[in-house]
């Protein structure tokens, strides 16, 4: 297995990298992937629909019973690339657990190895992958 540190240097949107790691994860079942610097994961849109969708989203159910939707960052990531990989096959299940937000590629190498996966090769590499020429609304400049 390889263990690819991928930093996102630039804001990125979450819909581009998580299409990017879905693809990648179960063409090469060899890889496992750690995201770094993940506050340059964008949402693209407003602000205020952004949150107002997510409030409706969290509303729905309750606490015992789904849907469940994550309030942290990092987690609404997984639940993105989650929808992206077939999660329901046993291909997709592995891809997803191949997925990693937070953590050292130490304290990931000590997992997988409890897991019995065992981690020949670390690379650490800045996303290049597919950047959309025009940024999300966060970073565009108002024209009043």
């Amino acid at each position: 297995m390889k263990l690819v540190t991928l930093n996102i240097s630039k804001p990125v949107s979450k819909g581009r990298i998580c299409s990017y790691l879905s693809k990648n994860l179960l063409l090469d079942p060899t890889l496992v992937y750690l995201l770094k610097n993940i506050e340059n994961v964008v949402t693209s849109g407003s602000r205020e629909d952004y949150q107002t969708k997510l409030k409706i989203k969290r509303a729905r159910g309750s606490r015992r019973w789904g849907p469940h939707y994550p309030s942290s960052f990092s987690d609404q990531l997984r639940r993105c690339l989650r929808g992206m990989v077939s999660f329901k096959s046993r291909r997709g299940k592995a891809a997803y657990k191949r997925f990693f937000t937070m953590g050292t590629p130490e304290t990931i190498t000590k997992v997988l190895l409890k897991q019995g996966i065992k981690i020949k090769q670390s690379i650490q590499e800045d996303f290049k992958g597919p950047i959309s020429k025009y940024p999300p609304s966060k970073y565009v400049e108002s024209r009043k």
